[in-house]
């Protein structure tokens, strides 16, 4: 899944189509309580998933009662008990790009996906500047966590862009002005080379 700036004021953006096609599985609303097994306590808030649903299931006095704080906290821990099956019953890696874009419930529900059940691999990938000081606390404890291992890749230098430049183009030999106008625009981002072509 990947974060956008655009979409960072929309609640799990980066999440939907991943939940989206688990819950398509469940084929109709009956079927829905099933999906989550024994762990399910309360199947009146099943509707909280209705954002997510082919169909919507109709509203229940409780799942209608909540709001605010605790109508979010009930709906991530629907979305992390489904998302927990689908890795009990099979190898699961998550991979999250572009991190410092997720909006703050989608942080909360990585937040409970890797403090829980070590079920699911999770590779985050983020990009570090001067936005660090807005990122939220969940980020902290995400680094942090006794099962993360943080690794820090820095800029492409000057002669590793220029020898990326080289493979590329397949030759030895590229202008000297072109190769630095290339260093001076990428700021060592390989994917940037591969765009400014």
């Amino acid at each position: 899944m990947t974060a956008g700036t655009i979409e960072r004021g929309t609640p799990y953006h980066p999440w939907r189509p991943l939940l989206s096609e688990l819950l398509e599985k469940v084929g109709t609303v009956e079927q829905l309580p099933g999906m989550f097994g024994s762990d399910l306590r309360s199947p009146a808030l099943l509707p909280l998933l209705n954002p997510f649903l082919p169909q919507p299931v109709s509203a229940t006095r409780e799942s209608e009662a909540l709001t605010g704080e605790a109508r979010s906290e009930q709906l991530n821990a629907l979305l992390y008990l489904g998302l927990r099956r689908l890795a009990k019953a099979s190898p699961t890696v998550l991979i999250v790009e572009d991190a410092q874009w997720l909006d703050s419930m989608s942080w909360a529900l990585l937040d409970r996906v890797t403090a829980g059940d070590p079920e699911f691999l999770t590779i985050v990938t983020e990009r570090i500047g001067g936005a660090e000081a807005e990122l939220p606390p969940e980020r902290d404890r995400l680094r942090r966590g006794v099962r993360a291992q943080v690794t820090t890749l820095g800029p492409l230098s000057g002669e590793d862009t220029t020898a990326l430049v080289q493979q590329r183009l397949g030759t030895s030999t590229v202008d000297p002005q072109v190769l630095a106008l290339v260093v001076e625009r990428v700021i060592g981002h390989p994917f940037f080379w591969r765009c400014s072509r």
